[in-house]
């Protein structure tokens, strides 16, 4: 678990980071298989330091124009996404399954 402010927790096995990517960078220098789930924060700074080996995106069908609060990846650097695959669920939302492939050809 990361957090800037917790200092304990009572999940079994968990242990607290505030060290993201140094953290990170060790569990998958080991054999250790990761996710996350819904938190832009971590993914994007996952993504900022290429600790992410895939991405998997969901799209739902509505537009936040009015309410929506900022750009998904405004922070981060241009970086090139190869699609590994696409899948329709209950025949409105999209999922596609990305993988970093480094900084594409116009920003180099």
């Amino acid at each position: 678990m990361f957090s800037r402010t917790l200092r304990a927790v009572s999940w079994p096995q968990a242990t607290i980071s505030g060290d993201l990517t140094g953290t990170v960078g060790r569990l998958k220098a080991g054999d250790t298989s990761l996710r996350t789930i819904g938190s832009l924060s971590l993914v994007s700074q996952l993504l900022g330091a290429g600790l992410v080996d895939r991405l998997r995106l969901l799209v739902f069908p509505l537009i936040a124009g009015e309410t929506g609060q900022e750009p998904a990846f405004a922070r981060l650097p241009d970086i090139g996404l190869d699609l590994m695959g696409q899948s329709l669920l209950d025949g409105r939302i999209v999922l596609s399954e990305y993988r970093p492939s480094g900084v594409p050809p116009y920003a180099s």
